[in-house]
């Protein structure tokens, strides 16, 4: 099954940029793409440690 990745930087749920991304996940799914959606805003990342691995 193919699959597409979205990744929404807003830190606004349901903003106008959400709500333009859903419309355009919605014409994957209706081709059968599986869809993952993350929310960078929700997300615990961390930049470089230096740990030079």
């Amino acid at each position: 099954m193919n699959s597409v990745t979205a990744i929404l930087g807003s830190p606004r749920r349901e903003s106008n940029t959400e709500i333009l991304l859903n419309e355009a996940l919605r014409g994957a799914k209706d081709r059968g793409f599986s869809v993952n959606t993350f929310y960078l805003n929700e997300m615990s990342i961390k930049g470089c440690q230096a740990c030079y691995f």
